[in-house]
């Protein structure tokens, strides 16, 4: 316990911030308890901190990240924690989208519109699972919650990122045209649209695929493994999409729907 300028101050260490210590400030002039308010906007920004510098540092060194990661020399912030704070970003950024172009006013339940929230995150995963098992059949011995934390990093940082830009330049061809199909890439506001999806689509493989390079390296995982492993994620995620139709934004993504009989294959992309 230590003073300060009237205060009694007890320094204590707690999962909340990884470890890293903080105060508990407790006023002696009023009598009351914890500081709490000042303690909680102390942690919120240091949370904020560690998340932007965790998605600042994986989109730009994607496969020095995942090899420092996989050491312990990277301090970041943990991969579920990472997640919930994309998708406390995200959430808010999605029903703001939806108010101003009228999504909202459609017959939705309060179950669909969680899940179209939730979702796109566990494509993420699905997306990062695919591939672990690909790059196990090639010779990676790394299990499988290392290539998900990878995908858990794309998946809630550069993604989302785009995420959000995509929903704004959907909101200026809203006002613009009434709409957001694309029904032309020759006109500007279809080859806006077509141009950030294809934009997040691109940014969340192309950084997904370098950290998987960097994590699996050491087991001789080479750039043709990733190759294959993207291939098969994208083929699988789509037969889920052509059979699950789930509810939820996920950009750019292939959709793969089989006939009875398993004659008729239909091959789609949405976004």
């Amino acid at each position: 316990m230590s003073w300060r300028g009237g205060a009694v101050v007890g320094g204590t260490r707690g999962a909340a911030d990884g470890g890293r210590g903080y105060d508990v400030v407790v006023s002696e002039r009023d009598g009351g308890g914890p500081d709490w308010v000042r303690e909680g906007m102390r942690q919120f920004v240091g949370e904020v901190r560690l998340f932007a510098s965790t998605a600042f540092d994986f989109t730009l060194h994607p496969t020095r990240f995942a090899k420092e990661w996989a050491t312990g020399a990277r301090h970041a912030l943990n991969p579920l924690g990472f997640l919930a704070t994309a998708f406390a970003i995200v959430a808010p950024c999605e029903a703001l989208f939806a108010h101003v172009m009228h999504h909202d006013e459609h017959d939705s339940t309060l179950m669909s519109a969680a899940l179209g929230a939730i979702l796109p995150f566990g494509y993420f995963l699905l997306v990062g699972a695919l591939q672990h098992g690909v790059l196990r059949i090639f010779g990676t011995r790394r299990p499988l919650r290392d290539s998900c934390a990878m995908a858990l990093y794309a998946g809630g940082g550069p993604a989302t990122a785009a995420r959000i830009i995509i929903g704004f330049i959907a909101i200026a061809v809203w006002e613009r045209t009434g709409s957001t199909e694309i029904r032309s890439a020759l006109t500007v506001s279809g080859a806006l649209l077509l141009g950030a999806a294809m934009l997040s689509f691109s940014l969340f493989y192309f950084t997904l695929s370098s950290a998987l390079g960097g994590m699996h390296y050491v087991y001789r995982i080479r750039w043709y493994h990733i190759f294959v492993a993207n291939v098969v994620a994208m083929l699988g995620t789509g037969l889920v999409f052509g059979l699950l139709h789930p509810p939820g934004s996920y950009g750019l993504h292939l959709v793969i729907q089989v006939g009875r009989g398993g004659h008729d294959w239909q091959f789609g992309i949405a976004g």
